[in-house]
């Protein structure tokens, strides 16, 4: 399994945990184990993308690439959002959330069509 397959899996797996640990409290599941999965989550997202380098010349890949950094840090805001006592910033976190996945979302799929078209 070559690096790029296995950080993919990780991102795959921290955004299902991201995913989960964001919809629980919807089902009236609020445990305290749930924020610290969702800033771990949130912690191997950005490190994966850290980690997550192109070596294409094409500035717009790089970029995307950089968006999807970006991604992650507002994942990471989100996370420290739901550790803040104040009530405002944590009510914050859903909006850091989506602002994330929705960039995320775009970035993931032109980086995608970009790699097809460079082949």
């Amino acid at each position: 399994m070559d690096k790029k397959t296995l950080l993919n899996l990780i991102v795959i797996v921290a955004m299902l945990a991201l995913l989960v640990t964001a919809a629980m409290p919807l089902f009236g599941y609020n445990y305290p184990a749930l924020r610290i999965i969702f800033s771990v989550a949130a912690g191997v997202m950005f490190v994966v993308r850290l980690l997550q380098r192109t070596d294409s010349d094409d500035v717009r890949l790089r970029r995307l690439y950089r968006m999807n950094l970006i991604a992650a840090l507002m994942y990471c805001l989100s996370a420290a959002c739901l550790w803040i006592e104040d009530i405002t910033a944590q009510q914050s976190w859903v909006p850091l959330l989506l602002a994330g996945a929705v960039l995320q979302v775009y970035a993931t799929l032109m980086i995608d069509r970009l790699e097809k078209k460079e082949k």
